[in-house]
């Protein structure tokens, strides 16, 4: 048995012929399509969208305390000079339940002039007709996919996007997650530098007694042998004298240290720097109707096309 390729002939000459008398037929399907398309854009919901820009002062600083574990025999895991909530963490720490139930509790005002909770206006705008049965669950994760965040790796620029119905609302939620991050951020911070406070007072106590007892040591050594000659004495004076130096030395650092933390914690603490406020937007980011219908009277010539080919196939496409 042999099989026969057949070649699909479309006859061009045919196909424009009948597209040239199908002008009616076109208009037809322009005018329902962009009809379809402008009734499709009176039932989609205006969306804002209100920016903030910001930087983190600290991200690329360390915090001011050296690591001294390793000084005095500990692994250098009680102090470190990395920051656990760094920009790079921002888009996870904003989308976190706690955060947006945080922010699903504050109060805001519409642009109606109605006082409500952020909680109480998501479930109202985008869950009008649902039985809701747990609000909080609701509102957060609508909350989630109206909050996002990136970061500039090259810059280090934070940009948060803050979308709603409601552009008063949006605006102001955006102000509010900038001053929950700011606030959460410098009470992280302070809390990690008094934990830091608190164990280089700890260690520094053993430090200045370690350099105390080799101080008397080396002291009492010297003094008892004032006229010794014999090299062995003299090494060992002189190991007791590198001994007490060096203890001196893990003393003096982390006394310096502390000196440095509490300076820090003195300064006025704000971490983070607004670069571009939030404003209320006045364009909506949701398509305009005439886009739509721009867009459904291209799909009525398409439809138009193909409505021609299919009725008059049989005169347009042969097979050979």
């Amino acid at each position: 048995m042999q099989s026969q390729d057949r070649k699909i002939i479309i006859n061009m000459y045919s196909l424009l012929n009948y597209l040239r008398k199908g002008k009616l037929l076109l208009c037809i399907c322009i005018i329902l399509s962009a009809a379809g398309g402008l009734a499709l854009s009176f039932t989609i919901e205006k969306e804002y969208t209100a920016t903030i820009k910001i930087i983190d002062n600290e991200s690329s600083e360390n915090s001011g305390v050296e690591s001294v574990a390793g000084l005095v025999g500990f692994t250098g895991t009680f102090i470190t000079k990395d920051d656990a909530i760094v920009p790079q963490l921002f888009p996870d720490y904003l989308s976190s339940s706690s955060f947006i139930m945080d922010l699903c509790n504050m109060p805001i005002t519409t642009k109606d002039g109605e006082s409500t909770t952020y909680k109480a206006h998501l479930i109202t705008h985008y869950m009008p007709e649902e039985e809701v049965e747990d609000s909080m669950y609701s509102a957060l994760m609508i909350a989630m996919g109206k909050i996002t965040c990136s970061l500039d790796q090259q810059t280090q620029l934070t940009t948060i996007e803050i979308t709603d119905r409601d552009a008063f609302v949006a605006a102001c939620v955006a102000d509010s997650v900038f001053q929950r991050l700011q606030r959460n951020l410098v009470e992280y911070r302070m809390n990690k530098s008094e934990a830091d406070l608190r164990f280089l007072n700890k260690i520094i106590v053993k430090a200045r007694k370690d350099y105390e007892e080799a101080f008397t040591q080396y002291t009492m050594v010297k003094d008892e042998n004032m006229d010794a000659e014999m090299q062995s004495v003299i090494a060992k004076i002189d190991a007791l004298e590198n001994d007490m130096n060096i203890k001196y030395d893990i003393y003096s650092q982390i006394y310096d240290q502390i000196r440095l933390l509490k300076v820090e914690m003195g300064k006025d603490k704000t971490s983070l720097t607004l670069v571009a406020n939030s404003t209320v937007p006045m364009k909506p980011i949701t398509k305009s109707k005439t886009f739509f219908v721009a867009v459904f009277a291209f799909i009525g010539i398409i439809l138009w096309a193909l409505i021609i080919i299919l009725w008059r196939r049989k005169e347009i496409i042969s097979a050979e």
